[in-house]
């Protein structure tokens, strides 16, 4: 029993840890979509996930906000909520605002392969065709 407790409490300590490095705005640099679509440069469209703090990120529904900043003054900014949860080192997108054209980028399971040292890159778990890398 106290074996589990100890294993239980290292992988909500591992949530809040993720949490605590993904707080903060993280500006796309290179995203990679199914049928081999690369995207690198972001100097028309500037793309960010944004994230805020958590206590206890293990056991909650958390929000984000995906944001395409154009510099076409005739283009809409986009300003996509959505909720997500993490679980070790899953990143779970379970739902996006509605009507947003970004559903099927966003909307997946990703697996956390680096958060640290201001790099982040999430890997859609049922595929490596699609990835998202950024940076603080």
């Amino acid at each position: 029993m106290l074996l589990f407790s100890m294993v239980a409490f290292s992988n909500c300590k591992k949530e809040n840890k993720i949490n605590k490095n993904l707080e903060g705005v993280w500006n796309l640099t290179e995203y990679n979509r199914s049928g081999g679509f690369t995207k690198s440069d972001f100097t028309q469209d500037k793309m960010s996930l944004e994230f805020s703090r958590y206590k206890k990120a293990y056991t909650q529904t958390m929000k984000g906000v995906f944001v395409v900043d154009f510099t076409d003054q005739a283009m809409v900014d986009v300003r996509d909520t959505f909720s997500y949860e993490l679980k070790n080192d899953e990143f779970v997108i379970s739902k996006i605002k509605a009507g947003s054209k970004y559903t099927t980028l966003l909307k997946n399971r990703f697996k956390i392969e680096e958060y640290k040292d201001n790099k982040l890159k999430i890997v859609r778990i049922d595929s490596t065709d699609l990835y998202i890398k950024a940076t603080k």
